[in-house]
């Protein structure tokens, strides 16, 4: 058991969530799995990330980083956005709504995936720098020089970030923000790791 873990329940659970969590955390914790936080989360590991659980406004979420492999008798698993490709989330508003042995049942068929190395083909999406990213590189090199050397996934970080922006005032405070990140040499998630 990973103190961590504790102190996340205590600061993130409340009435309704902490029963949830705690039962989610039994049963993980009953399984083949090391426990850990990842990105600010409970994080359950078997040779690479198995599954997480998070406190949600309306809902307590399990979610299985290969969740797409699953298949899901029940038809529980839901992608959290159109553009998610391998996590899937299992949400639970009650603690009643946590089905020991069919979540036991999804967790185990995913350490199973996990073990024998099953990943999620991603499809490659296409960086759509947005035309103020470029002009603005034009302006600074140094920006365009870090920008180049961020990994893909940096890269389109940045750019979704600016282009998912439905407001001008928003795009441009957007690209303001992620310029400053770059020229302190920071990527888009840089408080996260």
């Amino acid at each position: 058991m990973d103190p961590r873990v504790d102190e996340y329940i205590r600061k993130k659970g409340d009435s309704w969530s902490r029963p949830i969590l705690q039962k989610l955390r039994s049963i993980l914790l009953s399984m083949d799995l090391e426990e850990g936080v990842k990105w600010g989360s409970p994080t359950y590991m078997n040779q690479g990330n198995v599954v997480s659980m998070a406190v949600f406004k309306e809902y307590v979420s399990l979610w299985f980083y290969q969740g797409a492999l699953l298949e899901d008798p029940e038809n529980v698993l839901i992608a959290a956005a159109d553009s998610t490709q391998a996590l899937r989330q299992w949400r639970f508003q009650h603690e009643d709504d946590v089905p020991d042995e069919k979540v036991r049942s999804y967790v185990a068929e995913a350490l199973n995936n996990q073990i024998q190395g099953k990943k999620v083909k991603m499809a490659s999406k296409r960086l759509l720098i947005p035309k103020e990213l470029k002009e603005a590189f034009e302006k600074e090199p140094s920006i365009r020089e870090f920008f180049d050397g961020l990994p893909p996934s940096s890269q389109r970080d940045f750019a979704d970030h600016i282009n998912s922006a439905k407001k001008e005032e928003t795009r441009n405070r957007r690209l303001e923000k992620s310029l400053d990140l770059m020229r302190q040499g920071k990527d888009l998630n840089w408080k996260y790791r």
